[in-house]
């Protein structure tokens, strides 16, 4: 879900010339597929508002854990079965213990998402593929 920042149209037609499920291009090439429904908008600000209500809570916890991170923002998928916290700071040992205290402390399932300079901070995927991919990136038997 986002919010288009220019004009949009439908893909070979008119202004605002198409269906609420009819996918429509913007002038950059990316593609919206479709608009959102009114209940999927209401849903998505109570999720907006659930996650920015415990943006404290979440500070905090990390205070408490002595952890050497920053929170910047969190948000929920739009299934909302997984909690994003966005972190200044780079992936690493600090970023893998949040995740393992909030486990550990039976937390929302979430997903540490470092925040750099440069933004986003890509997810690494391990050398060897990783669990279960028999590339045997995690060391494990499976």
């Amino acid at each position: 879900m986002g919010t288009v920042l220019e004009a949009v149209r439908a893909a070979g037609g008119p202004t605002n010339g198409h269906a609420d499920n009819e996918p429509v291009e913007e002038s950059g090439g990316q593609r919206v597929l479709r608009i959102a429904a009114s209940e999927e908008l209401t849903a998505a600000e109570t999720s907006r508002a659930d996650a920015q209500a415990s943006f404290e809570s979440w500070r905090q916890r990390m205070v408490d854990w002595k952890l050497q991170l920053d929170l910047l923002d969190l948000e929920w998928t739009l299934d909302r079965q997984k909690l994003l916290l966005y972190v200044l700071g780079g992936r690493g040992p600090e970023t893998t213990r949040l995740a393992l205290l909030a486990a550990a402390a039976g937390l929302a399932k979430i997903e540490v998402q470092p925040v750099g300079a440069d933004g986003l901070q890509p997810v690494e995927k391990p050398a060897g593929g990783g669990c279960g991919s028999g590339g045997g990136g995690c060391g494990c038997s499976h």
